[in-house]
């Protein structure tokens, strides 16, 4: 190899290469998340969404069939198709009855009637006990014990023959007590074979009351008891406290107790003030003269202070047609009541009767007599 040989130059180009490494990660399409999730969404509304169907349907079809069975009384809750029953139900079995309509009952679906539950249960509270029956109604007897003229009369009804013995035993008792004396008891009674018993009880304690007055009523009519008495003053307190002793399933009514001493003084003033002047009126009439005024007045004073009822009887002589007679009485005592009503008293409280010539006072057969016999009496008397 001459000097000359040339020199080779060399030079080295470096070229480098990149190779990805393997990381083990699977590979992800992170742009198809969004559309993953708004399909869960949607998969998720349409679950829910047809739960709800399921169940208002369901509801639908157990309230038909409970509407259709008449199970009013039923309440219930849905949960899918299960259906839980609650209520009180009104008869033995009847809640048995409730879970077999609605384990039956259809739903209306796009393939026809099905069953429109998978599973029912019953929470039921106890039926109530049966109401006890009614005791027989008994009836109220009506009957009245009537004190005076010395004897005890007892009439009207009571609830048995076992009563009846008692009332009128209890009378017998009374014989030969009081004032004035009871001298026989007249026994009237009937039975009212459903009446009843405490009316038996009544009309015993009713001989005892009546053996405290001069005379007097004991009324059971309608269910209520009624009692009207004329008795000393020294009885009154007492008696009253007997007769308003309560009597079970016994209404008290109107209870009139008249003593003796303040009729006697009531009669008393009215007739000093009546046989002091005459109520004058006209001729063959009933109209009152104007000179009858002061007597009305003074009348009327007397009168107001006066227990019971007021009585006001009229009297003719013995001349004329008796029938026109008793007529024109009770005419003037009427026009006397009406006076007196005028005058403030109490029309409940007055009466007005007429007796014509009946009752005389003095001998018609002269002028005077007769001058007697046509006058005004007013008595307390019981209603």
């Amino acid at each position: 190899m001459s000097s000359r040989d040339s020199t080779i130059s060399m030079s080295v180009r470096t070229v480098r290469r990149y190779r990805a490494a393997k990381s083990g990660l699977p590979f992800i399409p992170w742009g198809l998340l969004p559309i993953v999730g708004l399909f869960a969404v949607a998969l998720l509304a349409l679950t829910v969404g047809a739960q709800r169907w399921v169940e208002a349907d369901v509801r639908d079809a157990v309230e038909d069939a409970l509407v259709d069975h008449e199970l009013g009384w039923v309440r219930f809750a849905v949960d899918g198709q299960n259906v839980a029953l609650t209520g009180a139900p009104p008869t033995t079995g009847a809640g048995d009855e409730a879970l077999a309509v609605v384990e039956q009952a259809l739903g209306d679906t796009w393939a026809g009637a099905l069953d429109a539950t998978e599973r029912v249960s019953g929470r039921f509270t106890s039926p109530p006990p049966p109401a006890p029956k009614p005791p027989p109604a008994q009836a109220w007897c009506d009957f009245e014990l009537v004190r005076g003229e010395g004897a005890l009369v007892l009439r009207g009804q009571v609830p048995s023959e076992a009563a009846r013995a008692r009332v009128v035993a209890a009378a017998q008792a009374l014989v030969g007590t009081g004032t004035p004396v009871i001298d026989r008891v007249q026994d009237e009674l009937t039975v009212l074979a459903d009446g009843a018993p405490v009316w038996g009880v009544a009309a015993e304690r009713g001989t005892e009351i009546l053996s405290r007055c001069a005379s007097g009523r004991y009324v059971a009519r309608g269910g209520e008891l009624s009692v009207l008495c004329s008795l000393p003053e020294a009885l009154r307190d007492e008696t009253d406290e007997a007769i308003r002793a309560p009597l079970p399933g016994v209404r008290l009514g109107a209870v009139e107790l008249l003593v003796a001493e303040q009729v006697e003084a009531c009669e008393a003033r009215l007739q000093a003030v009546l046989q002091k002047s005459v109520v004058e009126v006209a001729t063959a009439s009933a109209a009152l003269r104007p000179s009858a005024v002061p007597v009305v007045d003074a009348v009327a004073e007397a009168a107001r202070d006066c227990p019971g009822t007021l009585r006001i009887e009229g009297h003719t002589d013995d001349r004329g047609d008796p029938a026109a007679n008793v007529e024109l009485s009770k005419a003037r005592a009427e026009s006397i009541l009406e006076a007196l009503v005028s005058r403030g008293l109490d029309r409940a409280r007055l009466v007005a009767v007429g007796f014509g010539a009946a009752r005389p006072v003095a001998d018609n057969a002269t002028p005077p007599g007769r001058r007697k016999n046509r006058r005004i009496e007013i008595r307390v008397v019981q209603n």
